[in-house]
Order: C-alpha cells, then sequence, then structure tokens
C-alpha cells in the first residue's frame, strides 16, 4: 500500500515538474519572439520622404494581437487593422519629411464603409498640400474608388479596370424545400423583413425589391459623386460609362479619362550646361524627373538649397522626391514658359523689372544660413574663363593675339577687384532668361 502511495505520489510530482518546465519554456520562447519582433534601432525618416501604402492585404475593424507562438512558427498572417491604416495617413500628412503616397488598392478586400474612410483619410493628406500616386495591375471597383483619389493613376498596360456599377442577387429555396420534402419554420413580421424571405418565395417581393434598390442608388450616388470631383467628369459621364459596359482593357480606361495612362511615359526636355538630364512625366499635374550622376552633381547640396529659397519665399520647383544612392529626383514642373520665350512680347520690360526686383530678394538672402561657400577669385575666374572658351573662342571664334590676351587679364582683374570689394551675398550663377520661367499662376519661377 505504501509502495503504491509512493510511485502514484511520484508519477504526479514528475509530472507536474514537467508541466511546470513546458510552462517555463513557453514563457522563454514567448519572450525570445517579443525581443526578435522588437525593433533593433531607431528609425529615422529622411527629407522628401514617401509612404509606400500596400493595402492588398486582409483589412479588419480591428488590427490583430501579435501573437508570440504564431510569429516564432511563421504562421501569423499577413492582416492590416484599419485604425493603424488611417493612424498611418494621418501621421504622415503632419509629417513635414513625407511629401506623398504610393497607393497600391487593386483587390482592397474592405468594405465599402471601410473604404470611404481610408479614402477621406487621404483626401485629408492631400489637403496637406501632398501628393497620392496610384498604381494598379488590376482595378476591382472598389480598388478604383480608393485610387480615384489620387493625383494620377497608372495601369498595367496588359491590365484591366472593373467599372459597371452595383448589382444584388438573391437565392430563393422555397422550390428546392418542395422538391425535397423539407420546411423552414420561420416567424416573419413586417412586409420589410426581407432576411427569411429566400425560404417562403421564389422571387424578390416588391418590398424587397424597392429597399435593395434604394441601398444600391443611396451608394452608387455616393461613389460617383465622389469619383466624378477626383476625376474631373461629369455625374452623367460615369454613368454612361457604365451602361455601356466600355471599360474591358486599360486603353479604355484611358480614353475615358478614368485613369492617366496604361504607362508612364518619360519626355525628355532638356539637359543643362552641368550632367543633369531632365524628363517631363506624363502624371496629372505633369512632373519633372530628374537625372544628375551623384559623381558629378552634388545633390544633397541641391536639396538643401532648394528647401532654403522656398522657405524664404522664393518660388523654386518643390522636390517631391529624391534617390541621392542613384541621384534621381523628381520635382515640380514649372511649364514651358521662360523669360526667353516671354520676352519676346511687348510686357518684357515689365517682366524684367520683376526679374531685377527678384534678384534685390536673393541678395537680400542671409548666406550664413545655408553656408553657402564663399564667391572668391578663384571661382571668379573659373566663370570668366568659361566666358573665355565657351564664347569668345568656340561660338565668336575671335583670333588671338598676346596683346588681346594681356587685354583680358587686364580685364578680368580691374573687374575682379572691383567685385571682392562689394558685400557678399546670395549669388545665382545662372541667373538668365532661360532659367526664369512664368508659372501658370502668373508668378516668377526660379530654376537651377
Amino acid at each position: 500500500m505504501n509502495f503504491t502511495r509512493s510511485f502514484f505520489a511520484s508519477v504526479l510530482g514528475t509530472l507536474s515538474a514537467f508541466g511546470l518546465l513546458f510552462v517555463i519554456l513557453l514563457l522563454i520562447i514567448s519572450a525570445t519572439a517579443s525581443i526578435f519582433n522588437a525593433s533593433t534601432g531607431v528609425r529615422t525618416l529622411s527629407d522628401n520622404s514617401i509612404l509606400n501604402l500596400d493595402l492588398n492585404l486582409a483589412i479588419v475593424e480591428r488590427p490583430p494581437v501579435f501573437d508570440e507562438i504564431q510569429s516564432l512558427l511563421g504562421l501569423e498572417e499577413e492582416v492590416l487593422g484599419l485604425p493603424n491604416i488611417l493612424s498611418a495617413i494621418k501621421i504622415a500628412a503632419e509629417n513635414p519629411k513625407i511629401q506623398g503616397i504610393r497607393l497600391r488598392s487593386d483587390f482592397i478586400s474592405s468594405g465599402w464603409a471601410q473604404t470611404h474612410s481610408i479614402r477621406k483619410a487621404l483626401k485629408d493628406f492631400k489637403s496637406k498640400d501632398k501628393f497620392i500616386y496610384a498604381y494598379g495591375d488590376v482595378f476591382t471597383q472598389k480598388g478604383y474608388f480608393l485610387a480615384s483619389v489620387a493625383d494620377s493613376i497608372f495601369l498595367n498596360p496588359v491590365g484591366a479596370l472593373e467599372f459597371k456599377g452595383l448589382a444584388s442577387e438573391v437565392l430563393y429555396y422555397k422550390d428546392f424545400q418542395d422538391k425535397y420534402g423539407f420546411k423552414m419554420e420561420v416567424v416573419r413580421h413586417g412586409k420589410y423583413k426581407s432576411a427569411v424571405e429566400p425560404f417562403l418565395e421564389n422571387e424578390m417581393s416588391a418590398e424587397n425589391k424597392f429597399q435593395i434598390h434604394t441601398l444600391l442608388n443611396d451608394i452608387w450616388s455616393t461613389l460617383r459623386e465622389e469619383i466624378s470631383i477626383s476625376r474631373d467628369l461629369l455625374p452623367e459621364t460615369l454613368d454612361a460609362i457604365v451602361s455601356s459596359n466600355k471599360i474591358t482593357i486599360s486603353e479604355d480606361a484611358v480614353s475615358s479619362k478614368l485613369i492617366e495612362a496604361n504607362d508612364i511615359k518619360f519626355q525628355k526636355i532638356s539637359s543643362d550646361a552641368g550632367f543633369r538630364t531632365y524628363f517631363r512625366l506624363n502624371t496629372n499635374p505633369t512632373l519633372i524627373a530628374v537625372y544628375a550622376p551623384p559623381k558629378k552633381e552634388k545633390n544633397l547640396s541641391f536639396v538643401k538649397i532648394a528647401a532654403f529659397l522656398k522657405s524664404s519665399g522664393i518660388l523654386v520647383p518643390k522636390i517631391l522626391a529624391v534617390n541621392f544612392n542613384e541621384g534621381f529626383l523628381i520635382i515640380q514642373d514649372f511649364g514651358d514658359t521662360t523669360f526667353q520665350i516671354a520676352g519676346t512680347s511687348s510686357d518684357y520690360e515689365a517682366l524684367y523689372r520683376h526679374a531685377d526686383n527678384l534678384l534685390l530678394q536673393f541678395q537680400q538672402l542671409s548666406i550664413v544660413d545655408v553656408q553657402l561657400p564663399v564667391f572668391n577669385k578663384k571661382m571668379i575666374l573659373d566663370e570668366v574663363h568659361l566666358f573665355e572658351e565657351w564664347f569668345l573662342r568656340k561660338t565668336l571664334e575671335v583670333p588671338y593675339s598676346a596683346e588681346a590676351q594681356e587685354l583680358l587679364n587686364n580685364t578680368y582683374k580691374k573687374l575682379i577687384d572691383n567685385f571682392l570689394e562689394q558685400p557678399q551675398v546670395f549669388v545665382h550663377k545662372d541667373y538668365h532668361s532661360r532659367n526664369l520661367m512664368i508659372v501658370p499662376n502668373g508668378q516668377i519661377g526660379v530654376l537651377d
């Protein structure tokens, strides 16, 4: 008897010990998973960052709870919580380092109400003078409704866009019940209690048709109105597109003005005296893509000086995105009307008075704030030698003699000595008619 009692006590003690060890092991695994899941360092945002908002994942009302065991075993499902999405968009809108959003909403899984909430948050984001560009391989109607808030929408050339309005279908089971000899016992009170109607009838009642029709019309009127405003299309035009069922391939979507393009086109517009090359993008509004080889151009200084000038009230192109490693920039497009073109008109004197006033504004800027190099004798000599090399020798092909060179050198010396006696101010080295723009609102913009 004592042996049996001792045996079971030992077994119970052993099982309890194993159970306790198992619990401790789970706690250790959980803690380890939490450590690996936690951020290993502080993340910082660079200036002109873009939020990559990919909504082609499951979207739920509440963010999922982190499960350490699932994370450790690689079983966690990729799910986005609606509050997290809305919070991320709001934070991005308030963060001055984030300039825009790259949106993917091809197959958005949220409901219409959730999608409308996300769209409203994106509209608020745009109200902060920031941009949104959307791209999709295939847009569902709901995905397109969300993407329509973007400044420009691009679709894969072999992709498709669904735009066919709203409909509703109901399955009825009365004949099925009669055929197989069973019947659903339901209690129904009121004409508009349609949840049980499929078990009692073979077709939709007039009351149910009315309420579904009303609901679909209300939803569609909201979708149509918001798409109409964002895409600058008449509501009647959208209704006609739906009625004709004309959207089948990406070219149809482009011709109907539902999207900007089914590909992004780069139109080379110019190169400057340095190594930069400029391309106009077929976005809405159009943008300028710049290639500035990092080994040849000081892109970081360019971005800092542009930000300084903009904060000082000088109208320069807004820098929307930068890749310093590769030397790519996306900047605002000021159009094609330079002073060189506009100067042929009768008001050129007024234009150049504006240019003089703007030059004075440049000279009143603080060069200490932006930490510019001093425009010293060597830099001035480099500039005047450009005049000699490119204008006198290569353009005019002026013959040179020792006396002519001496005259030039003496002239340079007098000019430089006089220049260095002047107060040091902010200098725009290429302040000329091709770098002064008349932007669409009539203001004067400055390039380069």
